[in-house]
């Protein structure tokens, strides 16, 4: 149910050579991460930072979807990680959060290499505390910059 909802709310369609491969919400900031390997102090910062981000951006028992393509998907509750949460950077599939009413979340495309961030109290919160990864703007809600 929350794919097909996805896919109709977003107009999300899969491809490795069509791109954003979403409708961009307004507001969103969309990112261009790169595909270089990464130094694993940057994906940490990436993984503290967005964490912080969705901690801020949610009511403290608040939970959201955590999609990964073709993958088990799962709900998220930011204030009680424990330890390692699968979804994150776009690492060869569609790696996406959303709010659960999808007013605001996350959408990394990993043929692009860029992650859409949207709705208000996520683009705040990610204003904050943006991850080191997050330093190339490609879209401002769905038009290139």
């Amino acid at each position: 149910d929350v794919w097909d909802r996805f896919y109709k709310k977003f107009r999300f369609s899969p491809s490795t050579s069509k791109f954003p491969g979403i409708l961009e919400p307004v507001p969103s900031v969309t990112y261009f991460f790169g595909y270089d390997l990464w130094p694993e102090n940057d994906v940490d910062h990436f993984y503290n930072n967005m964490l912080k981000a969705f901690q801020t951006a949610l009511h403290l028992k608040g939970r959201m979807y955590a999609l990964d393509w073709q993958h088990t998907c799962y709900w998220f509750y930011p204030h009680h990680v424990d330890g390692m949460w699968w979804v994150g950077l776009p690492d060869g599939d569609y790696a996406i959060f959303l709010a659960e009413d999808f007013s605001f979340g996350f959408f990394g495309h990993p043929w692009e290499a860029t992650i859409c961030v949207f709705g208000q109290p996520l683009l705040e919160a990610f204003q904050k505390c943006p991850p080191h990864l997050f330093e190339k703007v490609v879209r401002r809600d769905g038009k290139p910059v």
